[in-house]
């Protein structure tokens, strides 16, 4: 079910925090959506303008930072609801990821580029990290370090070679048609949603049969409990497609909401000497 707060409502009280599932609709409404025991959706925010891509969060969890394609920019949002401008003079912006080490990484989608951010400001004139891309659409860093970005251009993902970067390389997995959002789960598993199916690339190499099929997901976001999370395309729902198979006739997790595109994600892992890189969903 769909709940209507104030802007200063949940996300306020609660901080960006792990365990909530944080969701951005096309037209920039932001959701803060928890458990008890149900899932329910709570506004607290709006960017007022088009958001695609992925969300991702300060170490801390005070920041989450928002992608605006069509406006060129990365926002900084704070847990009020407040918004304002972070990164500037990019080219479509849709991925996002703050790395263990505390870079946030940002996929320039029309130039087929990886940018390094930090600091924010306007970064037109920052040299590329990655190059060599078609479509460069999400981020993942792995429990070993490792950073991958999916290419929705050629179906391929790659393991950018962070933090030295340069021209991409040979690809990790193969074969994820337009592949956008790419997640890993606790237990080592990692997922890339495709168009429209998610599919399990844990292995590298080319991609075989799919991990789901029967509803077009794009989406994902790995909860803490390691259940997998996807979002519809164009659509108004969450699946939980943890278990995999046939999803055609499954129940979504939650319904109702305003219609999004990948970006949704659980709240960061309090930083420590012992926490590991999770992925900030699709």
């Amino acid at each position: 079910m769909l709940v209507w707060w104030p802007l200063f409502g949940l996300a306020q009280a609660q901080g960006f925090t792990d365990g909530t599932l944080y969701y951005a609709s096309q037209q920039g409404e932001l959701y803060a959506v928890t458990e008890d025991p149900l899932p329910t959706a709570t506004r607290f925010g709006d960017v007022g303008a088009y958001v695609a891509g992925q969300l991702a969060f300060s170490r801390d969890g005070a920041t989450m930072y928002v992608p605006l394609p069509n406006d060129h920019t990365v926002l900084a949002v704070t847990p009020d609801g407040t918004v304002t401008p972070y990164a500037t003079g990019l080219v479509r912006p849709l991925g996002l990821l703050v790395t263990d080490d505390g870079h946030l990484l940002v996929t320039n989608w029309d130039d087929g580029e990886v940018l390094d951010i930090t600091g924010g400001g306007d970064v037109s004139s920052v040299a590329p990290l990655v190059t060599g891309l078609g479509w460069a659409r999400h981020l993942l860093q792995l429990a070993d370090g490792r950073v991958l970005v999916s290419d929705q251009q050629t179906g391929n993902l790659h393991d950018i070679a962070y933090p030295r970067g340069g021209p991409v390389g040979a690809p990790f997995a193969t074969g994820v048609l337009g592949v956008l959002a790419i997640a890993q789960t606790p237990d080592g598993r990692i997922f890339a949603g495709g168009q429209w199916d998610v599919w399990d690339v844990t292995a590298g190499g080319a991609a075989a049969t799919p991990f789901t099929h029967g509803q077009e997901l794009i989406g994902l976001a790995v909860a803490p409990d390691g259940r997998l999370i996807a979002g519809t395309y164009l659509g108004t729902v969450l699946f939980d497609v943890t278990g995999g198979g046939d999803l055609s006739s499954a129940s979504p997790w939650l319904t109702g909401l305003p219609v999004g595109d990948t970006a949704l994600a659980f709240g960061p892992l309090p930083p420590g000497p012992t926490d590991t890189a999770v992925d900030t969903g699709a």
